[in-house]
C-alpha cells in the first residue's frame, strides 16, 4: 500500500535575522539579571555551544503552528546544530536540514542546495514558502513565496503569505 503523496506547503527556515531576537540578546547579555530579563522581554534565553540565543515566544508559538501545518526544513548555516540546540527551546522534534553541515556564506549555497528540493515540492504541486532575512536580494526561483525578515529581524504571523495559517 503506498502513502498517499504530501500536499502540505514546504517551508524554508532560516534561524538568524528570522527567529533570534538580537536586540533583547544585546541587552540581556549586559543585565545584571538575564533570566529576569528575558523572561519580562518575552523570550527563551538559551545557550547554543557558547553562543547565546533569544527566541521570542510569540516566534516559537509561530513555528509550532507551522511544523503543525506544513513541512519545515531547516536552512540555516546551523545546519544540524538547529536541531541540537534551537529545536528544543521550541519545543519540536528535530526538522530536516538544507545543506546539513555546508558552512556557506550568504545565498547562493542555500540555493544551491534546496533546489531540488524545491523543484519536487513545485512538480508535486506544493506551495513552497522560504522565510530569510533576504533584505530584497531574492533568488531568482520564481516558484517560491519569500518572507523576508530582514526589517524586523523577527518573523511574525503579519508576514506569512496569505491562506499559509
Amino acid at each position: 500500500m503506498t502513502s498517499p503523496p504530501n500536499t502540505r506547503p514546504l517551508v524554508l527556515l532560516d534561524v538568524d535575522g528570522v527567529l533570534h531576537d538580537r536586540r533583547a540578546r544585546d541587552r540581556i547579555r549586559i543585565s545584571d539579571d538575564p533570566e529576569a530579563l528575558a523572561v519580562t522581554l518575552g523570550v527563551h534565553w538559551a545557550s547554543a555551544g557558547g553562543i547565546r540565543f533569544a527566541i521570542p515566544y510569540a516566534v516559537t508559538s509561530l513555528i509550532l503552528r507551522l511544523v503543525q501545518i506544513t513541512e519545515v526544513w531547516w536552512c540555516t548555516t546551523w545546519g544540524d546544530r538547529a536541531n541540537e540546540y534551537l529545536a528544543p527551546v521550541i519545543g519540536i522534534e528535530a526538522l530536516p536540514v538544507v545543506g546539513a553541515g555546508t558552512r556557506g556564506i550568504g545565498l547562493s549555497w542555500k540555493v544551491e542546495q534546496a533546489r531540488q528540493l524545491i523543484e519536487a515540492a513545485v512538480a508535486s504541486g506544493r506551495r513552497v514558502i522560504w522565510i530569510e532575512d533576504f533584505d530584497g536580494a531574492f533568488p531568482d526561483l520564481p516558484q517560491v513565496e519569500f518572507v523576508d525578515t530582514a526589517a524586523t529581524g523577527l518573523v511574525s504571523e503579519d508576514d506569512l503569505p496569505p491562506g499559509l495559517l
